[in-house]
């Protein structure tokens, strides 16, 4: 009974985040606009600047997951975490990323991981950008 009840929370967490884009956007947005402070390695020294920014996700985060409960009958924030952890309600990899994002804030080891691999996307997706338009760019001038 209490599995069922996981992905049931589990279930309307997906559907409150498909049906709500700001609540995905204001978390993707904020890891985008901070993710390059996070350079260098998992074993690296936390900075000053850094632990300011998961602070500041934290109370985003906590924030949208109030939101949440706030609207879901019989939710509290322990009961939507463990069925967030135990579930497999939805193979979106856009849902699987909020998660992830939201996960992110039981621990700073585990925002920075999240920080530094959105970094390397976003770095890895600029140089493709730019590889595009040197494409371009000299395709046109033949």
């Amino acid at each position: 009974m209490a599995a069922a009840a996981e992905e049931d929370l589990a279930a309307k967490f997906v559907r409150f985040v498909q049906k709500n884009p700001l609540f995905k956007r204001s978390i993707s947005n904020f890891i985008e606009a901070h993710c390059a402070k996070f350079s260098g390695d998992a074993g690296d020294e936390q900075r000053l600047d850094q632990h300011e920014v998961f602070v500041e996700y934290c109370e985003l985060a906590q924030r949208s997951i109030d939101l949440f409960i706030s609207k879901t009958k019989g939710a509290n924030e322990e009961a939507l975490i463990k069925a967030l952890h135990a579930s497999d309600a939805d193979p979106d990899p856009t849902y699987a990323e909020v998660v992830d994002d939201l996960v992110a804030m039981t621990s700073y080891e585990r925002f920075a991981e999240t920080m530094r691999a959105r970094r390397a996307k976003a770095m890895a997706s600029a140089l493709d950008d730019m590889g595009t338009a040197l494409a371009a760019s000299r395709s046109s001038h033949k």
